[in-house]
């Protein structure tokens, strides 16, 4: 369970689990992905309950995954509350709407929910433009009700005059700001925005690139239409041809992955190389879907879903401690879905997923944030004054929600540390991620804008790998054990240095301050030797602190992880 804490001093820590090759990496692990069975215990009329509100694929030929992970993420969390007493005696329901990313389905769901007297809370609606379409339609009874309720839109100003309404995204406010910052600071001239038609989300993006009070207008602006996340060969092409024409040194799109595939394809056969900026979609996907080669520029991102190929160590620690919970979550091929009689329905190739590929990443995060909301909403349900009808424990929780801004109160969620806004949005850096022509691999951009004390300051991106040399005196009693390992490191100018990181789990010396770690700088990072210039390496030895599970010995495995942070 996770518990709700004041946020302490220091920053977010970064997980490095020594393995020769990376900065995550697990010794022994054997994982039984058995799933496990939620049992809700049943006391009726007597229930408070929760709405969940999920969008499955709008032409239904998948269950995805996605949607299958916030499932089962608040059914186990549902099923251990009632175990536990339920919320003050009384058992926790929870009520599942999907809206199969149609509008109309949305409202209907959000006022079956606003209809029934045991709702004390509802988590979800992802998509702003169908976020809109209910605010529209029910907005006054949303905030007449006092019903807390914690959405995924990014545009807060749809929320903003009804005080129980928070997001678990950033604002798209602060995300516009730092690409603001990112193109005045890039030295870009002439930028083209490629949007959806009919999105509302996507003209806040467009007209946040557009009125740049730090940077350049744009050169073109493109709305094209984007149906079943499908953009026909037509329009692409015109597109492409359009964006030659601006002469545009940057292209920032905001049409989904799959859109965006199509017109990078195109753009390439058109000999245009200017970097790309994506706001709406993925670069994992985008690149995946490319036909015909790599696009020859640059492509960026906002690192919505967190930094690729990272799970935090709080995440990894579950991961590692329950191998019997389910932890792999593959799209459903739904076989009475028409489209497979009638072709619309595509074959999905992101199916079948591992633990640690992208796609079921995803879905375990999305669906473990979603149990973060639910479990802060039911421990400040528990923490309410005895005795309060479902009316007064609705504003309760509201008002207890607004608590939770940066700096004063957090929540130890399981997917990360959540708090809120003064504009009850999620609480965090916007960063960025980049993708270099002729490299696979999609990183933190070198340069980043972290907002401190209300201002966007430039920081730079640390990189860092760690190689084992060796693994000694593993003692479970004292829970230490020795390391031995190269890090490398490198940042933008070669800045930073490894007196600029904090080994968070180095063993402290019983008789004084001191950890009981050393390092020997190998190289500096110039371009006077055969290591690669920009690179400092560290030969680094020392004792660190870890968490034996014993619980099957003799035959027991262990995870050794070195942590460290800014």
């Amino acid at each position: 369970m996770a518990n709700i804490g004041k946020r302490g001093a220091g920053g977010d820590k970064i997980e490095a689990v020594v393995l020769a090759g990376w900065m995550t990496a697990i010794l022994a692990i054997l994982f039984c992905l058995t799933p496990t069975l939620a049992n809700s215990q049943d006391k009726a009329n007597d229930n408070l309950s929760v709405a969940i509100h999920v969008s499955s694929d709008g032409n239904r030929c998948y269950a995805p995954g996605l949607v299958a992970a916030i499932k089962h993420f608040t059914d186990k969390l549902a099923s251990e509350i009632n175990a536990d007493d339920g919320i003050n005696g009384r058992a926790l329901e929870l009520q599942v709407f999907d809206d199969f990313e149609t509008a109309r389905d949305t409202v209907k769901n959000v006022s079956a929910a606003l209809s029934n007297p045991d709702t004390i809370a509802m988590i979800g609606v992802s998509s702003s433009t169908r976020g809109r379409a209910v605010f529209e339609a029910v907005g006054n009874q949303i905030k007449d009700s006092s019903i807390p309720f914690i959405t995924e839109m990014s545009l807060d100003n749809i929320f903003a005059d009804a005080p129980n309404v928070f997001t678990m995204a950033s604002s798209v406010r602060n995300e516009l700001e730092v690409i603001q910052e990112m193109i005045a600071k890039g030295g870009y001239e002439r930028p083209v925005f490629v949007g959806l038609d009919n999105d509302v989300y996507s003209f806040a993006l467009e007209d946040g690139v557009a009125d740049n009070p730090v940077g350049p207008g744009l050169a073109e602006r493109i709305r094209v239409p984007v149906r079943n996340y499908e953009l026909d060969e037509t329009t692409s092409r015109e597109t492409a041809e359009k964006i030659k024409a601006a002469n545009a040194d940057l292209i920032v799109i905001a049409i989904h992955s799959g859109p965006s595939a199509q017109l990078l394809s195109d753009l390439r056969d058109q000999d245009v190389e200017a970097p790309v900026m994506v706001l709406l979609g993925r670069i994992s996907t985008i690149n995946r879907r490319l036909e015909g080669g790599a696009y020859g520029g640059a492509i960026s991102q906002i690192a919505r879903e967190g930094v690729p190929n990272v799970y935090s160590e709080r995440l990894r620690g579950r991961i590692w401690r329950s191998p019997k919970e389910r932890w792999v979550f593959e799209d459903t091929k739904n076989e009475d879905a028409p489209g497979w009689a009638d072709g619309s329905c595509n074959p999905n190739a992101d199916t079948a997923r591992q633990m640690y590929d992208p796609g079921n990443r995803r879905a375990v995060g999305r669906g473990t944030q979603y149990r973060d909301m639910l479990d802060l909403i039911v421990q400040i349900a528990r923490e309410a004054p005895a005795g309060l009808g479902v009316p007064e424990l609705r504003k309760y929780i509201a008002d207890e929600l607004r608590r939770f801004t940066e700096g004063r109160q957090v929540l130890k969620g399981l997917w990360r540390d959540w708090a809120f806004t003064s504009n009850r949005t999620a609480a965090g850096d916007t960063l960025l991620l980049t993708k270099s022509p002729g490299d696979d691999a999609t990183v933190l951009s070198p340069i980043q804008y972290q907002r401190i004390n209300g201002t966007l300051q430039k920081s730079s991106t640390l990189y860092t790998s760690i190689d084992l040399i060796r693994l000694s005196h593993i003692d479970t009693n004292d829970q230490s054990f020795d390391a031995e390992f190269y890090l490398t490191m490198k940042s933008a100018d070669n800045r930073l240095t490894i007196k600029d990181i904090d080994f968070t789990n180095a063993y402290r010396s019983p008789i004084g301050d001191g950890k009981l770690l050393t390092h020997r700088e190998i190289h500096s990072g110039d371009g006077r030797s055969n290591f690669p210039e920009g690179v400092r390496l560290y030969k680094v030895s020392g004792r660190f602190m870890f968490e034996p599970e014993l619980s099957r010995y003799p035959f027991d495995t262990q995870r050794f992880s070195v942590s460290f942070q800014p």
